[in-house]
């Protein structure tokens, strides 16, 4: 059969008509096996008579190599999981549109993109890879010191030039399911580096996506993602309407590096693993808006994370945490607006963890703000709660200029605080602090201003306070409480709060009880000189080795 349409019923007329450049339009009849890789003429088309025609090559071969300006519609896809499926040529000048609907793919979609290609726009719509391997890629995006495993559809400008940009717009991607989730990330878009190899979108918007990160434990140096944006990629909208579930550690549910001014989330974030992240930002977003929860499981697994970047205004509906060390909220940069519709809570434990040649705490508070962050406004129309120990409800070292918290602040752990401000400001109105074993407010070189009708209530003490807070004991009176809180409190002073002082015996033993994990917070600064990842994760061989040690130097010594 010759001309530009051709009727594909057999193995033999495919692998033909791939190679005739006058055949435009390959039409699919019946399911087809046992192919070999198979590359596409430009602008070459191949769509399923119906939907859902099969075609699947044989083990270990890859699938279908893009040139310039394909399609492929209506079609089911199969390779070896660990093979790419649909991947493009990078001998090519220009992409052309390749256009990808209605296909279920069992492999990798990979575009990446060589410094050879100087234009091109990928426009993929319904596209569902089944299943997935891509842990063996070692050509891997890399930021903060940690590299990104590829994703399921992986597209990747890595061209070295500022003037070459690829375009895409992609409707409804989705990847894996519940028994059996991608193994590496779901969608990955990516460029060269902050500067280079730019990729544009107007819309992307995905469907549900599970995947299950198969790093070990202690590897610091490796993440997954369900949605991955990296550096030098512009978005105008995102939208996921599916759930975003990952099951392994160092995963997160979202993890942006680029430039997204518009992103809503409408169904929910859930994790599984040590470490992991409902949503990490590292780049710019105007607007996040999640009308669904985030939910994790595991220690260090927080919901909401931010240490670079900007973000104007995030809207959530609620935050529930489960794991040691892992906090509901925490950024160190500045946030416009937070708006969270429902609750804020957290059920793991404050525990020690090491980071490099230190052993910190890092506890499972509602809210954390370190050092540099700024919340403008915060508005919760629900309760804030933690039920583990040593942990905060509200732990500011920053700055929250006006706060409206419709339910309880509440802490229900042992030495657990409803609010603590260190050497940070804090301002609110209408809101109850509750602390059901210790201080409901703990303030230290604090600036506690423009508050008004506050409640606190510690089954300790109420307030908590150091000479070095600027609402000190002169201001901070009894009488002057009253017209603050609504309530007469019990206000206790030091001229310096103290921290505790754990043995490191007992530091120790907690270390080697849980998961230790490297999570010493560290502000955008000191991310940007040392290039640090700080939710990078490891656990720490080397204390017993190093107690043997000191104690054949001791041994020595006597």
């Amino acid at each position: 059969m010759s001309g530009i349409f051709r009727i594909i019923s057999t193995a033999d007329q495919l692998i033909e008509a791939t190679k005739d450049k006058t055949a435009r339009y390959l039409i699919i009849r019946n399911d087809i096996t046992d192919l070999p890789s198979l590359k596409l003429q430009p602008f070459q088309s191949i769509s399923g008579e119906f939907d859902g025609k099969k075609i699947t090559f044989s083990k270990d071969a890859e699938g279908f190599c893009l040139t310039k300006g394909n399609e492929l519609k209506n079609l089911r896809i199969e390779t070896t999981p660990d093979k790419r499926a649909v991947f493009q040529d990078p001998d090519v000048e220009s992409l052309g549109i390749h256009l990808l609907t209605r296909i279920t793919v069992v492999g990798q979609i990979s575009f990446i993109i060589s410094s050879n290609i100087k234009k091109g726009k990928i426009d993929a719509a319904f596209v569902h890879v089944e299943e997935a391997s891509t842990f063996h890629l070692t050509d891997r995006p890399n930021k903060f010191s940690v590299d990104m495993v590829q994703g399921a559809m992986t597209i990747w400008n890595k061209s070295e030039s500022n003037d070459i940009s690829i375009d895409v717009d992609i409707t409804h991607f989705s990847c894996g399911s519940e028994t059996r989730p991608i193994a590496g990330s779901g969608l990955l878009i990516c460029g060269f580096d902050d500067h280079q190899g730019s990729v544009n979108s107007t819309h992307i918007s995905t469907g549900h996506i599970y995947t299950r990160g198969e790093i070990g434990r202690g590897v610091a140096n490796l993440v997954c993602a369900g949605v991955a944006i990296g550096y030098q990629v512009q978005i105008h909208n995102i939208n996921n309407y599916g759930r975003i579930t990952c099951y392994g550690g160092n995963e997160m549910g979202i993890y942006n590096w680029g430039n997204v001014a518009k992103w809503e989330v409408t169904d929910r974030i859930e994790t599984h693993g040590d470490n992991g992240c409902g949503i990490i930002n590292a780049g710019e977003i105007n607007k996040l808006t999640l009308s669904h929860s985030i939910e994790t499981f595991g220690v260090g697994a927080r919901g909401f994370y931010m240490f670079s970047g900007k973000l104007k205004d995030l809207q959530i509906e609620q935050v529930l945490t489960h794991g040691d060390a892992a906090s509901a909220l925490q950024f160190n940069m500045f946030i416009d607006r937070l708006s969270v519709s429902k609750n804020l809570i957290t059920f793991g434990n404050a525990i020690q963890v090491k980071f490099a040649d230190s052993i910190v705490k890092v506890a499972a508070d509602g809210i954390c703000i370190k050092y540099g962050g700024t919340l403008r406004v915060l508005k919760v129309s629900g309760e804030i709660t933690t039920h583990g120990n040593d942990n905060h409800c509200i732990y500011s070292e920053g700055s929250i200029e006006k706060a409206f918290i419709a339910g309880n602040v509440t802490a229900k752990g042992e030495n657990a605080v409803a609010l603590e401000v260190i050497e940070g400001f804090f301002a609110g109105d209408g809101i109850n602090f509750i602390s059901e074993k210790w201080a409901a407010i703990k303030l230290q070189g604090a600036k506690f201003n423009n508050c008004h009708n506050l409640q606190a209530h510690g089954k300790d003490i109420d307030i908590l306070m150091d000479s070095l807070s600027s609402v000190n004991r002169n201001i901070f009176s009894p009488e002057y409480l009253k017209g603050i809180f609504q309530d007469n409190v019990r206000l206790e002073y030091f001229e310096n709060l103290k921290k505790d002082d754990d043995t490191e015996e007992k530091k120790e033993k907690d270390i080697e009880k849980g998961f230790t994990i490297k999570a010493k917070d560290i502000s955008a600064d000191e991310v940007k000189k040392e290039g640090i990842h700080p939710m990078s994760c490891a656990p720490d061989p080397d204390i017993k080795d190093s107690d043997e040690k000191d104690k054949k130097e001791d041994d020595k010594k006597d």
